[in-house]
Formats: C-alpha cells, sequence, structure tokens
C-alpha cells in the first residue's frame, strides 16, 4: 500500500499548512475542559512550530538573544490573545519575505518587508507580555539599522526564538 501522506514540497503552501494545523490545536486548546486535552492540544501546537522553523530555518545566530528573549516573554502561545489571522500571517509571511531577501529582491521592496516584519515582532513580544525597552538586544533587532537583507533574518531569528519560547513543553 502506498503512503497516503504527500509531503508539501512549496513552504509557502507547507507553512499555509502548519498556520491551520497551529490555529485548529489552540481553538481545541481554548475549549478543552480537561488537563490532558490542553496538554495534547500543547504539544501539537509545539510541534507544528518546530515544523515551521524547518521552512523558514536556518535561524541567524545573534549572541545574547535566546536569553532576553527567554526573560521577557511571560506567556505561552495559548495563553496569549493573537488572532488566527495574524499567527497566520506571521507564519507565512516569515518564510516568503526571507525568500525575498535571500533572492535580493529590489532595496525598496526589502525596507517595506523589514517594516512590515518589524511591526508584527512588536505585537508578538507584546502579545507573549514582554516589553520591548530601549538598549536591549531585542529593540535593536526590531528598530535598529541594518541592510534590510539582514534586518528581515534578524527580524525573523526573534519571531522564531520567540515562538519557540512560547512553545516550549
Amino acid at each position: 500500500m502506498e503512503n497516503p501522506h504527500i509531503p508539501l514540497q512549496d513552504p509557502v503552501s507547507a507553512s499555509y499548512a502548519l498556520a491551520d494545523i497551529v490555529n485548529i490545536a489552540l481553538v481545541f486548546h481554548e475549549i478543552a475542559q480537561g488537563e490532558e486535552d490542553k496538554k495534547h492540544a500543547e504539544k501539537i501546537v509545539w510541534s507544528m512550530v518546530n515544523k515551521w522553523l524547518e521552512e523558514v530555518g536556518p535561524l541567524k545566530y545573534l549572541p545574547g538573544l535566546v536569553e532576553e528573549l527567554a526573560s521577557m516573554i511571560k506567556k505561552k502561545l495559548w495563553d496569549s490573545n493573537i488572532s488566527e489571522d495574524y499567527l497566520t500571517r506571521l507564519l507565512v509571511d516569515t518564510v516568503v519575505f526571507k525568500e525575498k531577501a535571500l533572492t535580493g529582491d529590489k532595496p525598496e521592496v526589502l525596507n517595506a518587508l523589514a517594516e512590515s516584519l518589524a511591526a508584527r515582532a512588536e505585537l508578538l513580544i507584546e502579545a507573549l507580555g514582554g516589553e520591548i525597552v530601549p538598549g536591549t538586544l531585542v529593540y535593536d533587532v526590531i528598530y535598529g539599522e541594518e541592510e534590510p537583507e539582514e534586518k528581515i533574518t534578524s527580524i525573523i531569528t526573534l519571531i522564531g526564538l520567540a515562538l519557540v519560547l512560547s512553545t516550549n513543553l
């Protein structure tokens, strides 16, 4: 018998599918009555965020960012008030924007994408209970001056780390 599972080859399609599964698991977590069901939903979210990392990775290494985010993030993804649409756009656009940054799109396009991604990263950190303070690495990643390609990959790293930290079991 053939394997009915057909892997998605297109990273954008895969990201949409992963976002749908994450959103369904988050809704299930919200309506679940028992702890066992909630834990099951959390495992699904964790697993899908890790699959998303495979699509968007590799992440850029930014010394000290994990530690700073870990002390900043106060909520789990399933305890935040992030909307389904926002989360879908975040998971899909990071993949699309990284591809555009790596292929060297026009500077004005990359600048606009970097600004859009910075605003989304700010909303994510705040939704997870964090406060972005001037003088921190998180602040520098979001608001600092970098070439647009570098800024996009730095912000994607921040988003990826924030999602990992907010879904760790």
